[in-house]
């Protein structure tokens, strides 16, 4: 555990520091032991299957769907009366209520839904209740998704549904400069789950669940990317170890601005970027996050904000006009530096966030 990870991302922290969770996360003993894997271990596969992200039926057909479940009652707090059809968008299908909100991205794969989560009189009334454990948290979360959610988020055989960990909303404040004041009491518990494909994890936006509850225990709202995957004949054989670590030297790079940056957490399996940027091929990569605080609000309190990185594992990368490491390397072989990535691109996005 004291091992340095210098030679493995850009001078980083050591592992100890490496596997602290975020600020309003609890632990992830499987976060933790994925990051521990791949970081001694690499992509820990000679070759992996690759994978095609099959397209949802569409967002009017998810989101006829929904609200009818809704309507039925999926939960006390979540209910969708009232709920209006906002402006149009070309990517997301809204609706917007007095106490609840629904919006349906693209195919219809990623939907999310906001509940009666501000309602004063049951903030007040669960306001002295203790949150769930974490250990309750991800039974509630399990229990949810494979009643209410079973019809959106289907566990195909070889795979499985991974609990990643927790994350808490607080109805504390912050001054102007972006420091915490007060932390304030827990207004809900988010469940995040993911999953494994023949054993692999997916890693990235896609391919994840978060339940959010109440103090006791009533879900409120909930979030969810998860299409369906098919196996195809393509077999795509992995770099190894070293090799793979040179290209993440090369490809990926830190926060800047702050001389405190470490890397949270290296975890690497299918790479999944989300609805907006999925490619029909899912192939296998690794995710690199970094923490940081401001320099300039250094303490405690101090703003932290994170960006992730996604560097492809295979010795052949398929093209991904969405991931312009992929695309790059798939074109022109291994990246010398990132700016050469980017060279001709225009302005380099500095990552690929999770959104």
């Amino acid at each position: 555990m004291k091992s340095e990870i210098a030679g493995f991302v850009l001078g980083m922290t050591a592992i100890t520091a490496l596997l602290s969770p975020p600020a309003g996360a609890g632990p992830s003993a499987y976060r933790e032991s994925l990051t521990r894997r791949s970081l001694a271990n690499g992509f820990e596969r000679a070759s992996v299957t690759v994978l095609e992200a099959e397209r949802g039926p569409g967002r009017e057909v998810i989101a006829r769907r929904l609200l009818a479940a809704l309507d039925a009652r999926m939960g006390r707090r979540l209910v969708a009366v009232g709920l209006k059809q906002s402006r149009p968008d070309p990517k997301i299908l809204s609706y917007v209520g007095e106490s609840a909100s629904l919006e349906v991205f693209t195919d219809g794969t990623k939907f999310r839904f906001r509940g009666d989560m501000d309602n004063p009189k049951e903030l007040e009334r669960t306001r002295g209740v203790k949150r769930p454990a974490d250990e309750r948290l991800e039974a509630l979360g399990r229990g949810f998704i494979g009643k209410a959610l079973a019809e959106y988020v289907k566990v195909a055989p070889g795979e499985s549904l991974t609990f990643l960990g927790t994350r808490f909303l607080r109805s504390g404040g912050a001054d102007v400069e972006g420091r915490i004041k007060n932390k304030g009491d827990v207004q809900a518990s988010i469940a995040i789950f993911s999953r494994e494909i023949d054993g692999i994890p997916v890693v990235g936006p896609g391919s994840k669940v978060a339940v959010w509850f109440a103090n006791d225990g009533e879900p409120v709202a909930f979030d969810v990317d998860w299409p369906s995957y098919k196996r195809t004949q393509a077999t795509q054989q992995i770099l190894s170890w070293d090799k793979l670590r040179a290209r993440v030297q090369a490809a990926a790079i830190a926060p800047t601005g702050s001389a405190t940056s470490t890397v949270s957490r290296f975890e690497c399996g299918y790479v999944d970027l989300g609805v907006t940027k999925r490619a029909g091929e899912v192939q296998a990569g690794c995710s690199i996050s970094y923490e940081s605080r401001d320099d300039d609000a250094a303490g405690p309190g101090a703003p932290k904000w994170a960006k992730i990185e996604f560097v492809p594992a295979g010795i052949h990368v398929l093209d991904d006009p969405h991931w312009p490491v992929a695309q790059f390397i798939a074109k022109n072989g291994e990246p010398r530096s990132r700016a050469a990535i980017y060279a001709g691109r225009g302005k380099d996005p500095g990552s690929l966030e999770e959104r």
